[in-house]
């Protein structure tokens, strides 16, 4: 914003108002202010309050200023228009992981919410996702909630360590820390994978939704957003708003069969689907994870009775070598 500041005559009150209202129109989130910050910065005399005053009325009743309350203003953003053409994106040619490929119809700048509560495997998951699209050249831009050290320890059971490295120096993997939940995205290249590991929701739902929606507008990146949940009424839910469903494109659940004590075969269940000729909601995938922490998707399990069963059979040979 570059507004002179200083003692402004009556004829020019009007002009710094409306530069001053026009100077946040690109501003990254949304603007309050009440009348007596508007002051300070123009450098308005507390004799023209009242001239002042009825300006930004004037600019209430033309929409161009929302008014909160008695002492507080909002600056309304003006929309361009989208074109219909614009709007026709073309279909993203990217597989998802885990055995579903081209099963599932993307598009620029997709989400696909995965979610589960404490201790279920988010960030496995979610590292697992960023090794396979890395190994299929697409770049990969992580942002961690958890310690890096963590973080990285976990790449390093999966893959080389001088690989990861040679990853980076190359621009392929950048790992940025979930600091702020307003910040400004990076510059993300076109069909790159962007990893959200994790999103704890209470209390900051709208800061997280405005960032998650100013990586949608550019229409670049797939976009996997590992959300954390809680047990409402039974039944596992994301935190946050109904919207939370309502924004992806496809979301998963992760889950874990009652017979799997040890959690070694995580179930990823489709809990919604946008487009797919293969997958409806309710349909399940089921995976394994080995020794090192790398999950691997069972081809020849297609239903829960045949997971049981996988279960019945490790577990008498875990019997039998004790």
């Amino acid at each position: 914003m570059s507004i002179k500041s200083g003692t402004a005559q009556k004829g020019s009150v009007l002009k710094l108002v409306l530069e001053y209202l026009d100077s946040f129109q690109d501003y990254d989130g949304e603007f309050v202010f009440t009348i007596k910050e508007m002051m300070q910065t123009l450098g308005l005399s507390s004799n023209q309050y009242s001239t002042a005053y009825k300006i930004l009325n004037k600019a209430v009743e033309f929409g161009k200023v929302e008014k909160v309350n008695s002492r507080d203003y909002r600056i309304i953003k003006h929309t361009t228009p989208t074109s219909f053409q614009d709007m026709l994106k073309p279909e993203l040619k990217i597989p998802l992981p885990f055995g579903i490929g081209y099963k599932c119809l993307l598009f620029p700048s997709d989400i696909i919410l995965i979610y589960a509560s404490y201790g279920q495997g988010k960030s496995y998951f979610a590292i697992n996702i960023a090794l396979f699209y890395l190994q299929k050249g697409l770049p990969v831009h992580y942002y961690y909630s958890e310690c890096k050290e963590n973080i990285a320890y976990r790449f390093a059971k999966l893959v080389d360590v001088e690989q990861m490295i040679e990853w980076e120096e190359q621009g392929k993997i950048r790992f940025i820390p979930i600091t702020d939940p307003f910040m400004k995205p990076l510059a993300i290249s076109k069909n790159s994978i962007l990893i959200w590991d994790w999103a704890d929701l209470t209390g900051r739902y709208d800061k997280v939704n405005k960032f998650i929606r100013k990586l949608q507008e550019g229409h670049r990146s797939l976009i996997f957003l590992f959300w954390q949940a809680k047990e409402e009424y039974g039944k596992l839910k994301p935190y946050g708003r109904e919207s939370s469903l309502q924004r992806p494109a496809y979301g998963f659940e992760i889950l874990y069969d009652g017979e799997d004590k040890k959690r070694e075969y995580p179930i990823l269940q489709f809990t919604k689907v946008r487009q797919s000729e293969y997958y409806t909601e309710g349909k399940e995938i089921y995976l394994k994870f080995e020794e090192n922490g790398r999950l691997v998707h069972l081809e020849d399990c297609h239903h829960r009775g045949q997971l049981k069963e996988i279960l019945r059979n490790e577990g008498e040979e875990s019997e039998e070598e004790y």
